[in-house]
């Protein structure tokens, strides 16, 4: 037969479990962000950058900044680039994926310009948000 539970004892369980539930769902309405600087390429992986905003730029350069999207990342997988300096951002689709934009468009559009990269399909990568054709 189970031992049983004194009311005290129950009522301190409900309590730190009401707080664990409040930290959980203060982490479920933020987002992580995540700096990423340098030339690239950069290759994202869903472990490393997955469901993340990422701030990438490279200084003062110009240059287009190279990001590789996985091939393997599961359905579901987002990410959150924006181009945090003048260096635009050029999306590539690692071999064995696609990167698909309605307009053929491939990366961002200019400074501060934020875009989601999602997964909704195996092996297809639909970009979304401030776009431009990125050379």
């Amino acid at each position: 037969m189970p031992t049983p539970v004194d009311q005290t004892s129950f009522a301190e369980l409900v309590a730190r479990f009401s707080a664990q539930l409040e930290e959980l769902r203060f982490f479920t309405k933020r987002i992580l962000v995540q700096e990423m600087t340098g030339p690239g390429p950069h290759s994202l992986t869903d472990e490393l950058h997955g469901g993340k905003r990422l701030r990438i730029g490279n200084g003062s350069a110009t240059a287009s900044i190279v990001i590789t999207l996985p091939a393997d990342a599961p359905v579901g997988t987002v990410f959150l680039p924006r181009q945090v300096t003048a260096a635009p951002l050029r999306f590539v689709a690692a071999p064995g994926s696609t990167l698909y934009h309605r307009l053929g468009h491939n990366g961002t559009a200019g400074l501060d310009a934020g875009v989601a990269l999602t997964c909704e399909i195996a092996g297809v990568w639909l970009l979304d948000g401030d776009t431009a054709v990125v050379g």
